[in-house]
């Protein structure tokens, strides 16, 4: 059997050609990888971020209907809410360490901040009129996620006794 120089050989790729195309697929799947991963830390702060807005919305609308339904501002602490009701029963807001908690004429006393974020410093300062009397109150907080504490945001509301 004779072999022409004729025929066809097969093709295939050298060496240098397959290193070639593998290193390009190594780059191009290290760039992909690298986007996913921005993406998924992006997502997760923005997932941080909205729990703390959600906290913050929650701990301004309980204050401000303790407020609506309170008669005086009992005192007003570092750390410390107490109002009084019409019914000589009390509201008092206070930090614990790392969560705000509220406490309803002592039948109860419950988180209104959740485990997935984490309240700073938690201070209180009296709004008064011209009179010199308390009608209110400034709340000034900060809360931080507890995954990640360097997602924070500082927080001031006021809340005035009707």
């Amino acid at each position: 059997m004779k072999i022409s120089r004729q025929e066809k050989t097969l093709q295939g790729l050298t060496l240098f050609e397959a290193l070639l195309y593998l290193a390009l697929f190594s780059i191009i799947f290290v760039v992909v990888i690298e986007i996913m991963s921005t993406i998924d830390q992006s997502n997760n702060t923005a997932k941080y971020r909205a729990e703390i807005d959600r906290n913050i919305i929650f701990v301004a609308e309980h204050i401000k209907e303790s407020f609506r339904t309170s008669e005086s501002i009992n005192s007003t602490d570092t750390g410390m809410i107490l109002l009084d009701l019409a019914d000589a029963g009390y509201y008092q807001y206070t930090d614990s360490g790392s969560t705000l908690y509220f406490d309803n004429d002592g039948i109860e006393t419950l988180p209104i901040t959740t485990s997935k974020v984490a309240i700073g410093t938690f201070g209180v300062q009296d709004v008064e009129n011209k009179d010199g009397d308390v009608v209110g109150v400034r709340v000034l907080f900060d809360i931080s996620s507890a995954r990640d504490p360097n997602i924070f945001k500082d927080t001031e509301m006021t809340f005035m006794v009707p």
